[in-house]
């Protein structure tokens, strides 16, 4: 579990220094005025299926991420926290899982985890980037599903943003 969440944070840590800020941006394949970012595509991993959009393109994970998705102006990652290591870190419930992500990502620390519309997340900035981690539970594993996303374009993404997360089946 220690490495999960080691791996997590490495990755968090490291947006910045990267300037995702500069890679994820608004471009001509975003719509502003219909929120649109393109054909419907879905994307199934271990135990989930996420709708985003033909703009995105599924990546191996080079930090043990799950299922890392990419498109240019955002970035999705998902992480498995399967019973044996909800276990070893005392997460017993959504809520507990990402207050101990907001713990584990001293960047992140001051987020609040919020519940609407059937969604559980927080969201934060970090430099440049900006996102919001979900929280899903399914039958045995816990899913965080983070979405990242230059800060400057957050606002004009957050509705499609919560789309995206909505789509989001477990098993």
């Amino acid at each position: 579990m220690k490495r999960f969440f080691a791996i997590l944070l490495s990755m968090l840590l490291l947006l910045p220094v990267f300037g995702c800020g500069s890679v994820f941006e608004l471009h001509n394949a975003f719509d502003p005025e219909t929120d649109s970012m393109g054909s419907k595509k879905v994307f199934s991993g271990n135990g989930y299926t996420i709708a985003l959009t033909d703009a995105f393109t599924e990546r191996k994970s080079q930090v043990g991420f799950d299922g890392y998705y990419t498109s240019p102006f955002c970035g999705v990652m998902v992480q498995i926290v399967t019973p044996q290591k909800a276990a070893e870190r005392n997460i017993t419930s959504i809520k507990r899982l990402l207050d101990q992500t907001i713990a584990d990502n001293g960047s992140d620390r001051g987020s609040e985890v919020t519940e609407e519309n059937g969604l559980t997340y927080y969201h934060y900035t970090r430099g440049t980037n900006a996102g919001w981690n979900f929280a899903f539970k399914g039958s045995e594993n816990y899913y965080l599903v983070q979405f990242v996303c230059a800060e400057s374009d957050s606002n004009a993404l957050k509705d499609i943003i919560f789309g995206f997360a909505r789509s989001v089946t477990v098993e």
